[in-house]
């Protein structure tokens, strides 16, 4: 089977491919996934052919209809926007006014609509002709999709007659309104991966680009830098100044060659190879791209720093309770971390295993610490009164949880940690989860009556510790309950379904969200963080596992489980 064209997002699926991890850790090369969703094994979803090129598929559609009334010059002015993207606007512009024509910014804001819904459009008593659809979400300039609270959407186009007596439009929003299917045939959801604050982590950001100059629009983006949302937990090796020179990136077969300007070039081998690294994760995910070579005012740049990528955890990374002991696992054969003895007196609930092969329970109100030997046995923190939230334990060795609504951060020895958020002043956390590298933040919670789901990048020192929350990045999943990252982009929460069947939603952070049935009486989610794996518990104990399109009783003996960040 030969590759595909360069410029093609690999498929998507609801897991890794392990094979082209593998790959590309052999090559020192910490890349995350494909364009278009984390990727291969599984269900293929495809979104038509895709090329770098002018060799892609191409939309169309016909301009005014000489004569046409309001209605019918605004129906086709809709349709000539979904194919905007394949002629630059250039017939949608032709129903506009000329004046309106050189100051409309089409990309401005891609407001996105079920494909199954139309927009309805009616002329209204002034003249005017709305437009009224129910929209998914909004990508605004920096190509961040943003699910939208509220899906009622309406707007107002005034149209005059030109000199030769034909309707045209004279007044709009700025952007365009696309159905979701639209979306696909034009844009593909890629990541730009930036640097952890140790600079040891590749950290992905999901944006959305137009299909044609895929490569270079990735490269551009990357350049520029991340999203305000995630900007204050990642840093990039970016120099500043740097940018595209000549063709930008030039392909060869499966090589693509990025031309960066003399900037950076001046910059230290240790941060010139780690822009590499940003760079080749974030190209090595177009189809086709086998190799990037990455130059500076025509040298070769540094080689790879070898980041450290996240790997899918190991089976000894599921810890849980099963018979007043932490065990790690949930069929056997599993190993006990703590036997019960050591926990007597104890009423162990929600382990978790930190970097170190340190165990952290909660028994009441009490965090309580074990050594790796489990030799000691002490009290970490005392949380307050009410239920304490699952705790999870970053890769520097910060344990997070929450009690009586309140977020807690504790080192090994129960100090807090002081974040500055905002945002979260007044609230009630409900769930949390951080993401696979630690360097990101998911939180439901309840303000001023209302509940929210965001997610916040983590800010810290040069020790690790956690100093602060970055402004969350809403997702529309607030209806439901629990919360866990299914893997580097990805959450999944549960939610009401019928006949007593949760429903378990996926959510992409700065995309879209998927839906499937989970099992009946399903309280509670979790997930492996990056490799895709996701257990439900239900109210009589059973632990069920998710196995291609149905799921799978793992047992009723093990509760309380959680996977541990690597």
């Amino acid at each position: 089977m030969s590759s595909p064209a360069p410029g093609t997002p690999r498929p998507r699926g609801p897991g890794w491919s392990r094979r082209h991890l593998l790959g590309l850790l052999a090559a020192g090369v910490g890349t995350l996934g494909a364009c278009s969703a984390l990727p291969t094994s599984g269900e293929v979803f495809t979104g038509g052919v895709i090329s770098d090129d002018d060799a892609q598929l191409v939309q169309t559609a016909e301009g005014p209809i000489r004569g046409a009334g309001p209605e019918v010059i605004v129906q086709g002015f809709l349709r000539a926007c979904a194919a905007g993207f394949s002629d630059g606007f250039a017939t949608a512009r032709s129903f506009l006014f000329p004046t309106l024509s050189e100051t409309w910014n089409p990309t401005e804001a891609v407001r996105v609509y079920a494909g199954s819904t139309a927009p309805t459009v009616k002329q209204g008593p002034n003249g005017a002709v709305n437009v009224a659809a129910e929209l998914l979400g909004v990508l605004d300039s920096t190509r961040v999709f943003t699910a939208q609270p509220d899906p009622n959407y309406s707007e107002s186009l005034s149209l005059a007659t030109t000199s030769q007596g034909q309707w045209r439009i004279v007044a709009l929003p700025m952007g365009v309104l696309l159905s979701s299917s639209s979306l696909a045939a034009s844009f593909a959801d890629c990541f730009l991966f930036f640097l952890s604050s140790d600079c040891t982590r590749l950290v992905p950001e999901l944006r959305w680009f137009p299909r044609r100059r895929l490569l270079v629009s990735l490269v551009e983006a990357l350049l520029k830098g991340p999203s305000p949302w995630l900007a204050a937990g990642v840093i990039s090796a970016v120099p500043e100044g740097t940018a595209l020179v000549g063709d930008g990136v030039k392909v060869d077969g499966s090589t693509a060659t990025v031309l960066l300007s003399a900037q950076a070039a001046s910059a230290s081998p240790r941060v010139q190879a780690l822009l590499v690294d940003q760079i080749k994760g974030t190209l090595l995910q177009v189809g086709g791209v086998a190799e990037v070579v990455v130059t500076a005012d025509s040298a070769p740049m540094e080689s790879s720093a070898g980041l450290i990528a996240s790997t899918a955890p190991s089976a000894g990374s599921l810890v849980g309770i099963a018979g007043g002991e932490v065990v790690q696992g949930v069929e056997e054969p599993r190993s006990v971390l703590v036997n019960a003895d050591v926990l007597e007196g104890l009423e162990p609930r929600h382990p978790a295993l930190g970097p170190d092969r340190t165990v952290y329970l909660v028994s009441g109100e009490r965090l309580m610490r074990i050594s790796a030997d489990a030799s000691e046995v002490a009290e970490a923190a005392v949380l307050g009164p009410g239920a304490v939230l699952p705790p999870v334990v970053d890769r520097h060795g910060w344990v997070w949880t929450g009690a009586a609504g309140a977020l807690s951060v504790l080192n090994a020895q129960g100090a807090r940690a002081e974040l500055d958020a905002a945002w979260l002043s007044g609230a009630e956390v409900l769930d949390l989860d951080l993401s696979c590298e630690s360097e990101r933040l998911a939180v439901r919670y309840t303000k001023e009556g209302r509940t929210h789901v965001g997610v916040a990048a983590v800010r810290r020192n040069e020790r690790g510790q956690p100093v602060g929350l970055g402004e969350p990045l809403a997702l529309d999943v607030a209806a439901g309950w629990g919360l866990a990252w299914q893997d580097p982009v990805a959450l999944v929460a549960l939610e009401e379904g019928t006949d007593g069947v949760s429903m378990v939603r996926r959510t992409l952070v700065g995309g879209t969200s998927s839906i499937t049935a989970g099992v009946a009486g399903a309280g509670r989610v979790v997930a492996d963080r990056v490799g895709g794996d996701i257990l439900l518990s239900d109210g009589a104990g059973q632990v069920w596992q998710r196995a291609g399109a149905t799921w799978r009783s793992l047992g009723a003996d093990v509760s309380d489980l959680a996977y541990s960040l690597s």
